[in-house]
């Protein structure tokens, strides 16, 4: 649908200009200051033709599931009843009266209920869906089903219901008449926004409860099962090795990966569930509760006592629940750091790099003299075999 629209941008810029002179001489305002002004003068006749005749192939694509058909009427549609303004703004089929403005509104339900991403007027998806709730279920309905969807819908669902009543509160600002069912599609989405905001707050409360005791929770037992193997190939590995491979650090990595991969999906979660209530320059509860584990992170890499390539890897979490909540200063800081220990880690790996090489040329040689010892086993065995051979030749030669 994003495709279709643009090509229909495209197609309605290009006739931009035939379109303003057409308005101007049927007495539009391209510029309008009202919507008196917009629709002074009679729409031509051929073009009010057109406009019913492409409704009509409309009503007829979306009956038979056709959307690239029924896109492209709508287009053309719209296109001959333009007299200016914005191409996301129907103003101008207004003009034609509450007939027209209807046969519009029922196409793009009609688009809506069959599940068409962007529907006939380039919204989103959630606009759509959300229209159609209102119309049908009224405010419970919105309620109902915006609170009992995912967390990660919120934010798209909340904005599309404000966006349903700014776009009625602009079209009455202009002086555009709005049908009844469109006023109540708009009370819906007004009346929902509280409850939903209540519902909101209530369950991020929940979210952040869930993510304190993700980030810092012990292992579970399927966890503990996979240490432990991890523990038991370490030390074999450690044996053949001769020098130390990690294998502590590789433990403390996998739990502290996946509780901060448990802790991020939740803010993830948190952070849909914040639209409405702050201003773009006030820290959520969410990003205080990113900067707080990148802080919490952060300590741990600095401890001297850990394993230089533990530290790492803290390094890299704490920054990354730094870059989540634009906390630019202390990403800095936990950048500078990692970068402080780089040149220690890289001589600690290049050390255990030369004991590994070094083990490994021992081990070969072991399976070298290894490998001489039972040829010189075979070689004798093989000598006590022709000895034998020999004696028992004689014995039957002297009738032994």
């Amino acid at each position: 649908m994003v495709k279709l629209l643009r090509i229909w941008l495209f197609s309605a810029l290009t006739v931009w200009i035939g379109l303003v002179s057409s308005a101007l001489a049927g007495g539009g305002d391209a510029a309008a200051r009202s919507f008196a002004d917009l629709c002074q003068g009679e729409l031509p006749a051929d073009r009010q033709a057109t406009f019913y005749a492409e409704m009509d192939k409309t009503d007829q694509a979306i009956a038979r599931g056709d959307q690239a058909a029924a896109a492209n009427a709508t287009s053309a549609a719209f296109i001959a009843t333009f007299r200016g303004g914005s191409y996301a703004d129907d103003s101008s089929i207004r003009c034609l009266g509450d007939q027209a403005t209807r046969r519009w509104l029922n196409a793009n339900l009609a688009s809506w209920r069959r599940g068409w991403s962007g529907g006939l007027e380039g919204r989103s998806g959630q606009y759509g869906v959300m229209y159609v709730v209102a119309a049908d279920r009224g405010t419970q309905g919105l309620v109902e089903v915006i609170s009992t969807g995912p967390a990660s819908d919120f934010r798209g669902n909340y904005m599309a219901l404000e966006e349903i009543v700014e776009l009625s509160e602009i079209r009455e600002s202009f002086g555009a008449p709005l049908l009844p069912e469109e006023r109540a599609v708009a009370a819906a989405c007004r009346d929902a926004l509280v409850p939903l905001q209540e519902y909101a707050n209530g369950e991020l409360a929940r979210v952040l409860v869930a993510e304190n005791t993700a980030f810092d929770r012990p292992a579970t037992r399927q966890e503990q099962d996979a240490m432990a193997q991890m523990g038991q190939f370490g030390k074999f590995a450690e044996a053949m090795a001769g020098a130390d491979t990690g294998t502590a650090y590789q433990q403390a990595l996998f739990i502290t990966e996946r509780q901060v991969r448990e802790s991020r999906e939740l803010l993830n979660q948190a952070r849909s569930l914040e639209y409405g209530e702050w201003s773009p320059d006030e820290q959520t509860p969410s990003a205080a509760r990113a900067e707080e584990r990148g802080d919490i992170l952060l300590a741990r890499a600095n401890d001297e006592t850990r394993a230089l390539e533990f530290r790492d890897d803290l390094y890299t979490m704490a920054n990354g629940y730094y870059a989540w909540c634009k906390c630019h200063d202390k990403r800095r800081l936990a950048v500078a750091a990692k970068e402080s220990i780089q040149p220690a880690l890289a001589e600690e790996q290049e050390r255990l790099s030369r004991a590994r090489a070094q083990k490994s040329a021992e081990l070969e040689k072991q399976a070298e003299a290894m490998q001489e010892s039972i040829q010189d086993m075979q070689k004798t065995d093989a000598e006590k075999q022709s000895f034998k051979e020999e004696a028992d030749a004689l014995e039957a030669e002297l009738d032994f």
